[in-house]
């Protein structure tokens, strides 16, 4: 069984505070550096979801990767 994430689009749509997600993520700069990371949103701060850190990249979409029937 293969079930798609569904990507949302971080300047229109937020997860729950604390729930830590799969993120797409930039440099700052315009189309620098694309990948994949996974973090959580704490007071409107996104956060390394390994190290806690503030995040220094940009978060221009989430997913919630639960799995099927989550």
């Amino acid at each position: 069984m293969i079930e798609k994430l569904k990507w949302n689009d971080a300047t229109k749509e937020l997860p729950d505070a604390g729930s830590t997600v799969l993120l797409w993520v930039r440099d700052p700069t315009p189309f620098a550096n694309p990948g994949w990371a996974i973090g959580y949103l704490d007071d409107g701060e996104w956060h390394d979801g390994e190290t806690g850190h503030v995040m220094t990249e940009v978060v221009t979409h989430w997913a919630d990767p639960n799995g099927p029937g989550a």
